[in-house]
């Protein structure tokens, strides 16, 4: 029987304000002996599945209390939420690495005009509080450890699942007693940080992800499928929605250059934010890639006679280029992204050549060819995670966080058995459930 903490009183409430894909929000609440109480955020993204919706601005926790929230990468769903709840009373920091806390300040202001066009008469959040944001950002080096107060240290560590994101490992400590946590974020498979071979021994509680579940991992086919449709003279769109996530893609192209799959001179359109296209275009030093926003210029992309690969980077480009493109013959389609059982796109996928689809509110029919590949996937399969969870000797709790319901359900067992866990010891996290991290021990509290 493993032995609870010696300290009364001390020990770490975790409770998730999702239950499914979307809304990331991790509610941590520290108590020390003699009643006091620290609070804080991992991740605050917004709810996207039309179910859950209602959550967006409603918080399981006071706003006014948090101390400080440590985001795991700039993805909407992790991050969407970070100015309401400075809107609704948080006035502390936000941390994170360099690179995603650049990426939250450069565009903060454009997500705000674009939150008051979307909502003129009552915007979620305020110009004011998108600058107290902007102003209270602040980036961490990787494997330095941060003190946030007497009781909190924090330290970060690469993860793969897009360029800038991180894990965090949380130490709560008091009177030598202390409490590890390590938040994984949606984790993707990679070198296991060697700053995290400290803690492969301690007692240590793992917050991770379960979005592919069970799946068994897919062997790359994106460059043979690419072939084929050059070979057969087809225009190229590859969705890749989500901030960041067109950069594999970009590299990808790259190789099939080099291995002659595609002409050296093939045109890469981009479809990004309008907000950001000026910026992309005069950074961007290779004279083969274009960024594109506005509907001209994404006509003018499809319309291109040369050799050519589209590059569609937001949910609105997926509804206009499929509108453009799905009644085509010559055209292939690849969806990279993670797709839900219940997301359009998934219909889409399955349908034959000539079912009649519907895209946006109109409907058409489908003569494009649409696959679906995995090889840009941001997210570790079982196996990878559990591989990654070897990697430690004690673990007390293991806590599936991100993902699909069924998904994650199916995980347990297997993550179970793969790192020889204690079944009792394996929990999916949902919205509103609470946990007791202790020194040795994890408790389940309703």
């Amino acid at each position: 029987m493993i032995q609870e903490t010696t300290l009364k009183g001390f020990r770490l409430r975790i409770k998730a304000s999702n239950s499914n894909v979307t809304g990331t929000c991790y509610h941590l609440e520290l108590f020390v002996p003699g009643g006091k109480t620290e609070e804080y955020l991992v991740d605050c993204g917004l709810f996207l599945e039309d179910d859950t919706l209602e959550y967006n601005g409603v918080f399981l926790f006071n706003p006014k209390k948090i101390r400080a929230i440590l985001l795991t990468h700039y993805h909407v769903d992790h991050y969407g939420q970070i100015p309401i709840v400075y809107e609704q009373g948080f006035c502390g920091k936000v941390y994170s690495s360099e690179h995603t806390i650049e990426n939250l300040k450069g565009k903060a202001m454009s997500n705000f005009f674009s939150e008051r066009r979307a909502r003129p008469e009552k915007p979620n959040y305020s110009e004011e509080t998108t600058v107290k944001m902007i102003q209270n950002a602040q980036a961490l080096a990787y494997e330095k450890e941060y003190k946030l107060s007497e009781h909190v240290r924090i330290k970060i560590f690469p993860n793969a699942h897009l360029r800038g994101a991180v894990m965090f490992l949380v130490i709560c400590e008091c009177e030598g007693h202390k409490i590890y946590t390590l938040f994984t974020g949606d984790y993707k498979v990679s070198k296991f940080p060697k700053g995290l071979e400290e803690y492969r021994d301690v007692p240590i509680s793992i917050v991770t992800e379960g979005t592919y579940g069970i799946q068994e991992k897919p062997e790359p086919v994106f460059l043979s499928h690419l072939d084929n449709a050059f070979k057969a003279n087809h225009t190229v769109i590859v969705t890749a929605t989500g901030e960041g996530r067109y950069d594999a893609v970009l590299a990808k192209l790259e190789e099939a250059k080099k291995k002659k799959i595609i002409p050296k001179d093939t045109i890469i359109f981009v479809e990004v934010k309008r907000a950001s296209v000026d910026k992309l275009n005069r950074e961007e030093k290779n004279p083969y890639i274009k960024y594109v926003s506005r509907p001209d210029e994404k006509r003018l992309a499809i319309y291109e006679k040369r050799p050519k690969v589209i590059i569609v980077n937001t949910r609105g480009g997926v509804t206009f280029f499929m509108q453009e493109m799905v009644s085509r013959e010559k055209v292939t389609i690849f969806f990279t992204n993670y797709i839900a059982p219940a997301n359009r796109a998934r219909i889409w996928i399955n349908s034959s050549k000539q079912d009649e689809i519907k895209v946006g509110k109109e409907s058409f029919i489908k003569h494009a060819k649409i696959i679906e590949v995995r090889d840009f996937c941001g997210h570790a399969f079982a196996e990878d995670i559990g591989k990654f969870l070897n990697n430690f000797t004690n673990i007390i709790g293991l806590f599936i966080g991100h993902g699909d319901k069924e998904a994650k359900r199916a995980l347990v067992p297997y993550l179970a058995k793969y790192s020889e866990l204690d079944r009792n010891i394996v929990f999916v996290l949902r919205r509103n459930i609470e946990y007791d991290l202790m020194e040795k021990v994890t408790k389940y509290y309703k």
